[in-house]
C-alpha cells in the first residue's frame, strides 16, 4: 500500500493533517438528501399513511434535518461523481497532499442538477476518520448553471473557473500517510446565489455553517487514501 511517513520537523498544520487517525474507513454508498420543512401536516378526507425517514446532520456550528435517499456509487436524482475515482475507490495519488507524495491538486467533479430552487452549489471535503471530521476544503457560490468543477482549481479566495466561486484556502488533499482514511466530498444545493456573511477572512466552520443554513439538498462522494 502506498504511504509515506512524515518527518518530525514538519509544520504544525502539516503534522495535524498527517496525524489523521489510523482507523481504516470504507467507502459507503453515495447519499442524496433533501431538506424537509415543518414538523408535518394534517389533511382531511380519506386517511393516508406516510412514512418519512429522517436523519440529522450535526456540526459544532449548525444542524440540519433531512429526509434521505441512499443510492449506490453516486446514483440518485441529485448525484456527485468524478472521472478520477468511483464511490469507495482509492483516490489517485496526484490528488493527495504534498507530504503524502501527491501533487495536491483538486479532482474533477460532475453532478446532476439540484432540485427546484437551486441558485448555487457548495462543496465541503472532510476526512471522516480524523476527529469529528476534519475539514480539508470548502468552496461555495458555484453558479447554478455549472454542472461540475475542472481538475486543479488552484489557490486564491476567488476561483477563476467557475467564475464567482469562492473558497476557504486552496484545496488541501488527503493527507493520512500512516493510515487509510475515508475522505468525503459533500455537494450542497443552495437556495441563494451568494451566501451572505462570508469573505476572505471566513474560516472553514463559518463557511460550513452558512452552507448548511441555506442548503436545500445534498449528495456525497467518498474515496479512500
Amino acid at each position: 500500500m502506498r504511504k509515506l511517513f512524515v518527518l518530525a520537523f514538519l509544520s504544525p498544520l502539516t503534522l495535524l493533517a498527517a496525524a489523521c487517525g489510523d482507523d481504516t474507513g470504507s467507502g459507503g454508498g453515495a447519499t442524496t438528501t433533501t431538506v424537509t420543512s415543518g414538523p408535518g401536516s394534517t389533511t382531511t378526507g380519506t386517511p393516508t399513511t406516510t412514512t418519512t425517514t429522517t436523519t440529522t446532520t450535526a456540526t459544532t456550528t449548525a444542524s440540519t434535518t433531512m429526509a434521505s435517499t441512499t443510492g449506490a456509487g453516486g446514483g440518485g436524482e441529485f448525484a456527485l461523481t468524478s472521472t478520477a475515482f468511483n464511490e469507495g475507490d482509492m483516490i489517485p495519488q496526484t490528488y493527495e497532499c504534498d507530504n503524502g507524495g501527491g501533487d495536491n491538486i483538486s479532482p474533477p467533479f460532475a453532478w446532476t442538477a439540484g432540485p427546484a430552487g437551486t441558485m448555487s452549489y457548495a462543496i465541503v471535503m472532510r476526512d471522516l476518520d480524523f476527529g469529528p471530521g476534519f475539514i480539508h476544503w470548502v468552496i461555495w457560490d458555484i453558479p447554478a448553471t455549472e454542472t461540475g468543477l475542472p481538475e486543479d482549481l488552484g489557490g486564491g479566495f476567488m476561483v477563476a473557473d467557475p467564475a464567482g466561486a469562492k473558497q476557504v484556502n486552496p484545496y488541501f488533499g488527503p493527507c493520512s500517510p500512516n493510515s487509510v482514511n475515508t475522505y468525503e466530498w459533500t455537494l450542497y444545493a443552495i437556495d441563494a446565489a451568494t451566501l451572505p456573511g462570508l469573505d476572505q477572512n471566513s474560516n472553514h466552520d463559518e463557511a460550513e455553517a452558512a452552507i448548511l443554513d441555506a442548503a436545500i439538498a445534498s449528495t456525497t462522494l467518498s474515496g479512500e487514501s
